[in-house]
């Protein structure tokens, strides 16, 4: 309950603003390019929800925040690998 109760203030700078901002999907796009957008919004996510972690001092919340992120890497990474293995010549970017 206490992560409900916290109230976290949260300017996300430019650089990540800039990143969602360019993520375009269009209709002429390949399945690999969808899933390298796709990454892109990942890796803004993760780098959110750790920019949130450091920046609280609450550690319920930290806790929330890092099983979040964790969550989101495994499920990146996953995309990433079960991608790879169906299309041998991926070269889609690593996740932090």
């Amino acid at each position: 309950m206490q992560v409900m109760n916290t109230w976290l203030q949260y300017i996300p700078d430019e650089e990540l603003e800039q990143s969602v901002r360019d993520i375009e999907f269009t209709e002429d796009m390949t399945v690999e390019e969808i899933l390298e957008q796709k990454l892109v919004f990942d890796q803004a996510l993760i780098d959110f929800l750790e920019h949130n972690i450091r920046s609280t001092s609450t550690p319920h919340v930290a806790d929330f925040f890092q099983t979040l992120r964790n969550y989101v890497v495994s499920q990146t990474a996953q995309t990433v690998w079960s991608t790879r293995e169906e299309r041998a010549d991926s070269e889609l970017p690593q996740v932090h």
